[in-house]
C-alpha cells in the first residue's frame, strides 16, 4: 500500500479503498495513510467511514489523511471527533490545518493544551480566521467560556501586527520639479494625469 502511495498510480484508490474493509486493523490504517499521500480530494468520502473504527490507530490516521487532503467536508466529523480523548490530539491538529469558524471550539480547547505544537497550529488557525471569529469569542468572553489557559495565547493573536494583503501604489509621477499630487491631497481613488 505504501508503494501504490509513493507512485501515486491511477488504480491505486480502488485498491486502497478495498483495503480500508480489510479485517486487519494495520492494513486499514496503511490504507488511510495512503490515502493521504494520493492527495487526491474525492479520498476524503472513503476516509469519513474510517473514522468510526473501532481501532483508535485506525481512526486516528483517517483522521491525518483528511488533515493532509483538507477535507472541508470532514469538519463536522472531526469536530466531533475532539470529543474523544483517543482521537482529540490528531482532530484538533487536523481542524487546525484547513482553519474553519464552525471548529473554534476545537482551536480554544488547542490553546489550553500543555503541547506546544499544537498550541501553535490552534493560534495560527485563528489568526487565519482573525475577523471572522470576533463576534464568537466576544460572545463567548461575555459568558466566560473561554478557557482562562487561551486567554494568553488568544491575546498574542489579537495584539500582532497583521499584513497588508490588499494595497495600491499611486505613481509613478514624472519629474517636472513639483509637487506630487499625493503632498497636495490624500484621494487614493482618484487618477493623476501622467502617473
Amino acid at each position: 500500500l505504501e508503494a501504490l502511495g509513493a507512485t501515486k498510480a491511477p488504480q491505486a484508490k480502488t485498491v486502497v479503498a478495498a483495503s480500508l474493509r480489510s479485517v486487519e486493523p494495520s492494513v486499514r490504517k496503511a490504507a488511510a495513510n495512503t490515502l493521504a499521500k494520493l492527495n487526491d480530494p474525492t479520498a476524503a468520502a472513503l476516509l469519513l467511514p474510517v473514522l468510526k473504527d473501532k481501532e483508535a490507530g485506525v481512526r486516528i490516521a483517517a483522521i491525518q489523511a483528511l488533515g493532509v487532503l483538507k477535507a472541508k467536508d470532514a469538519i463536522p466529523a472531526l469536530i466531533q471527533a475532539t470529543g474523544d480523548n483517543a482521537t482529540q490530539f490528531d482532530a484538533i491538529t487536523a481542524l487546525a490545518m484547513m482553519p474553519d469558524k464552525r471548529a473554534l471550539s476545537a482551536y480554544l480547547t488547542g490553546l489550553a493544551s500543555k503541547n506546544v505544537d499544537l498550541r501553535k497550529v490552534c493560534r495560527q488557525a485563528i489568526a487565519a480566521l482573525r475577523e471572522d471569529v470576533v463576534p464568537t469569542l466576544q460572545q463567548l468572553a461575555k459568558g466566560n467560556e473561554i478557557p482562562s489557559a487561551a486567554l494568553a495565547e488568544l491575546r498574542e493573536v489579537y495584539s500582532s501586527f497583521v499584513p497588508i494583503l490588499s494595497w495600491r501604489v499611486i505613481g509613478p509621477f514624472p519629474r517636472e520639479g513639483k509637487a506630487h499630487p499625493p503632498q497636495r491631497e490624500r484621494k487614493f481613488d482618484a487618477v493623476y494625469k501622467g502617473a
